[in-house]
């Protein structure tokens, strides 16, 4: 059979998909896995992270949501002050909120634990019925199944509080510390439908072997299953001092490359009342400067397209994020059969 033109569409592809795939065949130079936008096309999410764990980080969060140059905020459920944000991101429902998922807790002076009751899941909690303070901890001993309950009570909370959830990211890089915490993390994406923070290749930062076959396959499985990946994820700027930040962040703007790019920074004031979150300053400087003009004018002046997680959701995806899921709806890590086996606990 004779092979159709480069650009024609087959026959046999119809309708509103159909039509998708023309437009996006029909343009050579853009790049089919980025949705159809053009493959030189710098993207950005600016996404902050911790929403939930103190004022301080709340009312920071919100001047950078506010200010615009901040597209996204990832929310610690179990957090102290978790309602206090919740309320607010009901409010405003025109912004863009992950769920920021816990199993640490990096904060002495204000400690949080599980959703669930501590009893319920004991190998994640340490003698006060609060999270472990690192992620080693969680390595060595939480058992894979209540880690799964308790990441699907975060995010049902976060549903049932009435939030806008677009997508899934977690606190302090846990869900890297063991590849079957990977393999959760991506069941638990595909399961809700909302897309998580995942790049299409392991990060270098992973050099446990073991943890990066994991997280290639969770990445492809999570890309089959019709959620977006990101090219970049630019996380390298947590323990910049406070004096750096500014040179920091302009030169990673000016160097970003074209694709759908996360920038994610941690927004806090120095000067909030309340228990102040860990490297307050290093937080304060970075809020200061990303809710600046200046921050804005670099945006513009590079040409950065900025987006949201929201804006990788398809009408239909999005509809059906906004409900808790019952127990029936969910298949779960532990029972599915392709997944690699278990974290011998």
């Amino acid at each position: 059979m004779k092979r159709p033109p480069r650009h024609r569409l087959p026959q046999v592809v119809t309708g509103v998909r159909g039509a998708m795939l023309a437009l996006i065949l029909a343009c050579p130079g853009c790049d089919r896995h980025a949705g159809g936008h053009p493959a030189t096309e710098r993207r950005l999410i600016v996404s902050t992270d911790d929403a939930g764990m103190c004022e301080s980080v709340n009312a920071a969060s919100i001047a950078g949501l506010e200010s615009g140059v901040v597209t996204s905020t990832s929310i610690i459920v179990p957090g102290p002050t978790f309602r206090q944000f919740a309320a607010y991101a009901v409010a405003h429902p025109e912004f863009d909120y992950g769920v920021h998922l816990a199993l640490t807790c990096d904060v002495p002076e204000g400690p949080w634990g599980p959703v669930l009751l501590a009893a319920d899941v004991p190998t994640l909690v340490d003698k006060s019925g609060h999270f472990w303070p690192t992620t080693d901890e969680v390595a060595r001993h939480a058992k894979l199944e209540e880690v799964e309950r308790e990441l699907r009570a975060q995010i049902d909370a976060a549903l049932a509080s009435g939030i806008r959830i677009t997508h899934l990211d977690h606190h302090m890089f846990v869900l890297h510390c063991r590849p079957d915490l990977v393999e959760l993390y991506a069941m638990l994406a595909i399961d809700y439908g909302l897309p998580a923070r995942l790049l299409s290749a392991p990060p270098d930062r992973l050099t446990d072997e073991a943890v990066r076959r994991a997280y290639q396959g969770a990445a492809d499985r999570v890309a089959r299953a019709g959620l977006p990946l990101l090219d970049a994820v630019l996380d390298d700027n947590y323990a910049v001092e406070p004096e750096r930040k500014r040179a920091f962040h302009l030169e990673s703007l000016r160097r970003l490359r074209p694709g759908l790019n996360e920038l994610v920074i941690h927004c806090a004031f120095a000067d909030a009342r309340g228990v102040p979150p860990p490297h307050v300053d290093r937080r304060d400087a970075e809020t200061r400067f990303l809710v600046s003009v200046e921050a804005r004018e670099e945006l513009r002046r590079q040409r950065i397209r900025q987006t949201t997680w929201g804006d990788l959701l398809s009408p239909d995806r999005a509809a059906r994020t906004r409900q808790p899921r019952s127990a029936g709806d969910r298949r779960g890590i532990i029972n599915d059969p392709q997944r690699v086996p278990a974290h011998d606990k």
